[in-house]
C-alpha cells in the first residue's frame, strides 16, 4: 500500500481565487473570534483565580500572625 498525496487544484481564474478568498475570510471570521475569546476567558480566569489566591493567602497569614502575637485588631 502506498499512499497517494491529494493535490487539490488552486482557482486559476480571478473569480474562483475572490470566491476562494472569500470563503476563507469568512471562515477565518466565523471562527477565530471564537478561539481567541475562548483563549482570553481562560487566561483572565485563571490570572484572576492566582491573584485571589495569593490576596487570600496573605490576609489569612497576617490574621494568623495577629491572633499569635496577640495584637489587638484594627476592626
Amino acid at each position: 500500500m502506498s499512499k497517494e498525496i491529494v493535490k487539490i487544484p488552486l482557482p486559476k481564474s480571478n473569480v474562483s481565487k475572490s470566491l476562494a478568498g472569500f470563503l476563507i475570510a469568512l471562515f477565518v471570521g466565523a471562527f477565530a473570534p471564537r478561539a481567541i475569546l475562548y483563549v482570553a476567558r481562560r487566561v483572565f480566569t485563571q490570572a484572576t483565580r492566582e491573584v485571589f489566591t495569593i490576596v487570600a493567602a496573605g490576609f489569612i497569614t497576617d490574621q494568623l500572625l495577629k491572633l499569635i502575637s496577640g495584637q489587638k485588631r484594627d476592626s
